[in-house]
């Protein structure tokens, strides 16, 4: 499912076919569409088209190149539809200094007016930027940290001035002008730009993909984004759409996922999320704020049954890989790992286990050769190169035993298993030269370096 975060669905341009529009839209995979704002006027309609079709929803404000007619009377007005439940945003609002169709003094005042607004009434932003980065950041410094701050649509900045955004928490909209030949330079951005503040949007009618320039956008086409920037970033199509449907739940406060998922894919491997439980409480767990991955909610209610994860689990021969990973340490529920490999063995497909080492701890005995013929390779994370190092950023709970545990386990893997590496994210207190000396020259190893991601 997609998400379409900005589109302008009351211009003229859909007066004839906007049924026929939407009906594309969900026939795409699209989820929801922000139906943006851009004056009073528009604002009034975009409320009430997501009244009429449900996977609308709206957005009120004024655009940069209205800031002449805004007005206390027009906030006062905008403040009133803003209580409406379909309304998720603040915007189209910002700085436009490439037509100035107004002044940029006034641009100024009229922006930081219905900041304040936003801030007001508890709603992020959707912020126009154009030629006006420099002055866009000074103003968002100014402010104090917002606790819903928005989202700079059809980013078109630096990689800096990415970066700034998001140490703000703000949020990117990337759109058509991804796919443009002459768009090198954004291209660059989003290519190393964390993926956990990306969302996609059309900007329809405007900035149609490359291959549809000069025709009118709409909300369908935003699938040619999606896989320009899954190309660029070596994913797929699903991810991200999961990705970055999750981005937009979390940027306007609709309700998302709210059941962890027990099997959810990436790339062409799929995952198993077994257990919520963990020996370890690691600094860099993504577990301690939101419980996702890569767009999948992983929170469990409960541990689910042999017979839930194999459902759950699905056709697995279309994989490359099943792996027993989530977001507790999957050795804990030994038994179940291996009786779900057992069975997934036997569809011919590859089977790896991502564990923290503890295994044989956890389980009081070796656990290595009842893996032996079910596990075909095995993930260790490792983080750290001592054991203070380790206790300091893992935190685990059998402090005086854990990294002894994990090299030991290594070892043995190595022996039994065959096809092992080990893993370190690259969070500040981790010494990744260091981990990689002990995994290559002590423990004979791999090591792989993970990033981590800013909440």
């Amino acid at each position: 499912m997609l998400v379409d975060a900005h589109a302008h669905l009351t211009d003229k341009k859909f007066e004839r076919d906007l049924q026929g529009v939407i009906k594309r839209s969900e026939k795409a995979g699209i989820e929801r569409i922000v139906n943006v704002g851009d004056k009073l006027e528009t604002s009034k309609i975009s409320v009430a088209l997501a009244h009429v079709y449900p996977m609308l929803v709206a957005s009120v404000g004024v655009h940069p190149h209205y800031a002449r007619f805004y007005s206390h009377e027009v906030e006062e007005h905008l403040a009133s539809l803003a209580e409406d439940p379909k309304v998720v945003a603040i915007g189209e609002i910002g700085l436009d200094y490439h037509y100035r169709n107004s002044e940029p003094e006034l641009q100024k005042q009229v922006f930081c007016q219905q900041l304040k607004l936003a801030r007001t009434l508890n709603l992020p932003a959707i912020i126009h930027c154009r030629d006006a980065y420099s002055d866009l950041i000074a103003i968002l410094q100014e402010e104090a940290r917002r606790e819903r701050p928005g989202v700079v649509h059809c980013f078109s900045g630096t990689r800096n001035d990415a970066e700034q955004l998001l140490a703000m928490g703000y949020y990117l909209g990337i759109g058509g002008p991804i796919t443009y030949p002459n768009a090198d330079s954004l291209r660059a951005v989003v290519t190393e730009i964390n993926l956990n503040r990306v969302v996609l949007e059309t900007d329809s009618p405007y900035l149609a993909p490359q291959h549809k320039r000069g025709q009118r956008n709409e909300p369908s086409y935003i699938k040619h984004i999606a896989r320009q920037v899954a190309e660029l970033r070596n994913l797929t199509l699903k991810d991200i759409a999961a990705i970055t449907r999750y981005n937009a739940t979390r940027l306007f406060g609709w309700l998302g996922d709210s059941v962890g998922k027990i099997a959810y894919p990436i790339g062409h491997n799929l995952y198993l999320n077994i257990t919520n439980q963990c020996t370890n409480r690691c600094l860099f767990c993504r577990s301690n704020n939101d419980y996702v991955v890569k767009g999948h909610y992983l929170k469990l209610d409960r541990e689910p049954s042999e017979e839930e994860i194999l459902q759950a689990a699905g056709d697995v021969e279309e994989f490359d890989e099943v792996v027993f990973c989530g977001f507790g340490e999957p050795t804990i529920r030994l038994d179940t790992v291996k009786a779900v490999a057992k069975q997934l063995k036997a569809r011919g497909v590859p089977i790896r286990l991502d564990t923290n080492g503890q295994g044989d701890l956890i389980n009081g005995r070796d656990i290595l050769p009842e893996l032996r013929g079910l596990i075909d390779s095995i993930s260790i994370s490792l983080n750290a190169h001592n054991q203070t190092t380790y206790n300091k950023l893992c935190q685990p709970k059998l402090r005086q035993k854990a990294f002894a545990a994990v090299l030991e386990f290594t070892r043995k893997a190595k022996q039994v298993i065959g096809q092992v590496h080990v893993s370190a994210v690259d969070f500040p207190g981790v010494n990744i030269t260091k981990c990689r000396k002990l995994a290559e020259e002590e423990l004979g190893v791999p090591l792989r370096v993970r990033s981590y991601s800013v909440p």
